[in-house]
């Protein structure tokens, strides 16, 4: 896991009014604007540090002559780069203001709790869910328990006696330990198999010697406070603070006062069973699949946010300037993998619609470095290898567009053709990144050259591949913005 937010455009609509430059508050200045005998004067805008560059038609991606008439207003450029919009926690711009939800609980005090109602209801990964409980299952297990205070006092003279492991209980282990295994791409599942078979066993034999076949709550059906429910809910509290006592679950680093805090763990058991399990079990009912498709949307989400860390501290490392830089900032600028069903520990690159092959082909000479001066001992696991299948894979969650990097991230014809007016000029304001590709091979021609020097060089030559909004288009625009912020004025009022 949006809308759109995209910056507003200041200014009047006589176009008169200064912007802003990237680098400080110095106003775009000059007409920069070139003609030829026999020719229409050519539109031009005023690009960053001041230079004028031609329009350009989006058919070719060369500089053009404006049709009609004679003159024509050149396009206005804002000097500078949009407002510093803050940041999530993934890297990307935060595009609306939301409040943050506290948690519930602090995460020594459910970690160990969950896995432990996880174990015993063998949910191994975030997108399985439970079995439905029957009406014969309720009926079967009312016949055994005449009443909740009865059947709570015997589960806890169980929990005190010592119990031999069964056949039945040591098959449960083995049996959760497999499927651990085999789901061992979760955390849950990797935290399972630390922890020790003693443990596991005693948890088994306890709820056997209770007579359940399976813990299984009626998450769907039943009030959280009928005999089967408040039966299973003190199975999974007595159980757990045994086990906790024991330190079955110490490398979690758990709050050891639940041990000996009921009322907390009730509260933290029925969160986690009838609001979290609860949510997923109907999300998965209303859209079958749906908790699968989205584990592996935040699986993705990750991956892609932890690529940006490694290749925004590598082009750190690499001392880019800080317009590099914007290229790699958000998460939304980078591409999704997936994993090589045929190599395991392998991703396949999924491509980033827009993202220019440019941006991409020095994305992974930057992955290279950073691959390269991890330098791991032998026997230690490097990062991920990510590589570009034969045969090009569609995106598989298609994502936002980054906000706020500059012009040169984007392919060109892409946006040219695909990127409104509003959006061309937000993404003008940000500037010029690298040089046109026959020109970026060497980096250290221009990674560190000042703005206006960088401009010269390489900037001119790059913008004239970009259809960059009139000045009539940036005042219609300005225009409308004008009257919208009238109309929402109107409704608060």
């Amino acid at each position: 896991m949006d809308q759109d937010g995209d910056d507003r455009m200041s200014g009047s609509t006589d176009g008169s009014k200064k912007r802003k430059s990237r680098g400080g508050d110095s106003s775009a200045t000059g007409d920069g604007s070139t003609s030829t005998t026999g020719s229409a004067p050519q539109p031009t805008l005023v690009g960053p540090s001041g230079i004028s560059v031609h329009n350009t038609d989006t058919s070719t991606g060369h500089a053009s002559a404006a049709p009609g008439s004679s003159r024509t207003k050149k396009p206005r450029l804002d000097k500078g780069k949009n407002k510093e919009a803050p940041k999530g926690s993934n890297g990307n711009k935060k595009r609306k203001k939301t409040k943050t939800k506290k948690k519930k609980f602090p995460s020594n005090q459910t970690n160990a709790f969950y896995l432990h109602l996880r174990i015993l209801w063998r949910l191994f990964s975030k997108d399985e869910t439970p079995p439905l409980v029957t009406a014969e299952m309720i009926l079967r297990f009312n016949e055994r328990f005449a009443s909740t205070n009865d059947a709570k006092a015997q589960i806890d003279q169980i929990m005190r006696a010592s119990h031999a492991a069964s056949a039945e209980a040591l098959a449960k282990v083995q049996d959760v330990k497999r499927l651990a295994w085999l789901a061992s791409s979760s955390k849950t599942s990797q935290n399972i198999q630390r922890v020790e078979d003693v443990f596991l066993e005693r948890l088994f034999s306890s709820v056997a010697a209770i007579g359940l076949e399976f813990w299984n709550p009626d998450v769907a059906g039943g009030s959280p406070e009928s005999l089967y429910n408040s039966i299973h809910e003190h199975i999974a509290i007595t159980t757990f603070q045994v086990l906790l006592s024991a330190f079955a679950y110490r490398v979690l680093a758990p709050d050891m006062s639940l041990a000996k805090n009921y009322v907390l763990c009730r509260q933290i058991y029925q969160h986690f069973v009838f609001h979290y399990i609860g949510k997923k079990m109907r999300k998965e009912a209303r859209k079958p699949g749906s908790l699968k498709e989205q584990n592996e949307r935040d699986n993705a989400n990750r991956r892609k946010s932890r690529l940006r860390e490694n290749r925004v501290r590598q082009i750190k490392a690499d001392g880019f300037n800080k317009r590099f830089l914007a290229l790699a900032e958000e998460n939304d600028a980078h591409s999704d993998d997936e994993p090589d069903p045929t190599t395991p520990g392998t991703y396949l690159i999924h491509p980033k619609q827009g993202r220019s092959a440019n941006v991409t082909a020095i994305f992974r000479k930057i992955d290279e470095r950073y691959q390269h001066t991890l330098n791991r001992p032998q026997g230690q696991r490097n990062d991920r290898i990510r590589k570009t299948p034969d045969t090009p894979l569609a995106e598989a969650h298609p994502s936002r567009r980054p906000l706020d990097v500059p012009i040169d991230y984007f392919e060109p014809v892409y946006f040219n053709t695909l990127l409104s007016a509003r959006d061309r000029a937000r993404y003008a304001k940000n500037g010029v990144a690298m040089p046109i590709a026959e020109k970026a091979e060497d980096v250290s021609m221009w990674k560190n050259l000042d703005e206006d020097e960088f401009m010269d060089r390489y900037g001119k030559a790059v913008l004239k591949l970009y259809l960059i909004p009139t000045e009539e288009e940036l005042e219609q625009l300005d225009e409308y913005e004008n009257t919208d912020d009238s109309d929402t004025s109107d409704e608060e009022d």
